[in-house]
């Protein structure tokens, strides 16, 4: 009993409980009044909070006996059996109460009613469905519909995935009077669906006293490859931080960008780099470059955009100063994760050059990952380092014997090697992992050449034909 007078004098607590079945006290049904059916209940709730189950049930069953029309105690009892390990009849039971009260066009439901149920984070898809066609009913045909039905109506679409119709539902709430803000989920829908010009047009009024705004704004203009407008918000978020800065004739970009501390300011960097890939994208390709560019100036360190420079935009000259300069600031990197997620990210872009000295750095600190071996041998096969190739993945088929590419690839180097009695083992071993990799006929052939069997070439290089014409 102290417990519980400690927990009734508790001010949230009962105001908690209060609201969360105070909204039931409209609720028809025979038996006792609305009243008592929620003081039942907010005994129950009690009783769970004291881990008395039994208790809890009893209350339950008695609100739910003697106020049979309450959806209340059927959504009480729902919540119970479903968290009571193998009474999941008793739940489904209770399912299916809670979806034929919902069903029944005798009275529309309280929006509290609704508003509880759906507070629910852990209530189920079928139930949720329900709850959306109940919703959906009570509103249809209405001239002016009831604003928070319509709110409830977009959120249960949200959750359900359906986004397109929550959009509608959000969008003709908006034209409702004195509706409130849903700037928020209705901009994050638009971008979930690429709606690009509607966030612009959504977002545009709001950005003047809202900096961060102002960054989704610059975001949802690079999605839409408006460079010029772009390049005007970045000017606005500068000189906002900045005033002093500010000049009647807008600046280049690259003097712009030398405004903000990206090593402080790491979300705009990042911001930024997602617009010039958008830009790219639209195929604003002299805009992305200058982007970019105007970005590594700022920031020389940064790999990421020494890369994509490197990559896209360099002349053969900065190309190889570039080159040269990348692979000296990887000389003194010691991490070996460091080096395996580089190597692997250069092998992945096509840059197996610059991939190879990470990887053959990386690969002898992992000498059970089967993908540091892997990979190492793909960007040495790339640059037809044979010696490497055969080794590395060597090491990776006996990481990972039932590969057929291993043994494929370390058989091919060894044909390169001219090492013929070993590469022919490894071909048929590839070819009985992987029937279908019909290549490794061709390389036998060229071995059995090697080795003087002509038999065994015509054999190879037959198969080989005959899987060219299938």
């Amino acid at each position: 009993m102290h417990g519980l007078s400690r927990m009734m004098r508790n001010s949230s607590f009962v105001l908690a409980s209060m609201m969360a079945l105070g909204a039931f006290a409209s609720e028809g049904g025979a038996g006792l009044p609305a009243e008592a059916c929620v003081r039942l209940q907010r005994e129950a709730r009690i009783a769970r909070l004291q881990l008395d189950p039994a208790t809890e049930l009893e209350k339950l069953e008695v609100a739910h006996r003697e106020c049979p029309g309450a959806v209340a105690p059927i959504y009480a009892l729902l919540k119970y059996y479903r968290q009571q390990p193998g009474l999941d009849a008793s739940y489904q039971k209770f399912v299916a109460l809670l979806i034929q009260r919902l069903q029944d066009p005798a009275d529309n439901l309280p929006v509290g009613v609704i508003e509880y149920l759906i507070r629910d984070r852990e209530i189920g898809r079928v139930e949720l469905k329900a709850i959306l066609d109940r919703v959906s009913r009570q509103s249809a045909g209405a001239v002016v519909p009831d604003p928070a039905l319509m709110r409830i109506r977009a959120q249960l679409e949200r959750r359900l995935g359906e986004t397109e119709a929550a959009v509608a539902t959000l969008e003709r709430l908006m034209q409702l009077p004195a509706s409130e803000d849903l700037f928020g989920p209705l901009f994050v829908l638009y971008g979930k669906l690429e709606r690009w010009e509607d966030a612009a047009e959504l977002i545009a009024p709001r950005i003047a006293e809202d900096q961060f705004l102002r960054r989704r704004f610059i975001y949802v203009l690079g999605k839409l490859g408006r460079y010029d407008e772009v390049s005007e918000q970045i000017y606005l978020l500068a000189m906002k931080a900045n005033p002093a800065g500010a000049s009647e004739v807008r600046p280049q970009l690259q003097d712009i960008l030398a405004t903000f501390d990206f090593e402080q300011d790491t979300a705009l960097l990042s911001l930024l780099k997602q617009v010039g890939w958008d830009l790219r994208d639209k195929e604003k390709h002299t805009e992305a470059e200058e982007m970019f560019r105007g970005l590594l100036k700022q920031n020389s360190a940064d790999t990421e955009l020494q890369s994509t420079v490197l990559h896209l935009y360099a002349s053969v000259t900065e190309r190889q100063n570039q080159a040269e300069a990348l692979a000296k600031s990887w000389q003194g990197e010691t991490d070996a994760n460091v080096l395996f997620e580089e190597g692997t990210q250069r092998l992945t872009s096509g840059d197996a050059a610059g991939a190879i000295d990470l990887l053959r750095r990386a690969a002898p600190e992992f000498p059970d990952l089967e993908a540091a071996w892997y990979n190492l041998g793909m960007a040495a096969y790339r640059l037809e380092d044979w010696a490497t190739v055969e080794s590395a993945f060597g090491r990776a088929a006996e990481i990972q014997p039932e590969r057929a590419q291993s043994f494929f690839f370390r058989g091919l180097a060894l044909e390169k090697l001219d090492r013929c009695d070993d590469a022919v083992i490894m071909l048929k071993r590839a070819l009985e992992l992987d029937p279908e990799r019909t290549l490794a006929h061709y390389y036998l052939a060229a071995c059995y050449r090697k080795l003087g069997d002509p038999a065994a070439e015509a054999e190879a290089s037959s198969r080989y034909q005959a899987s060219q014409q299938s």
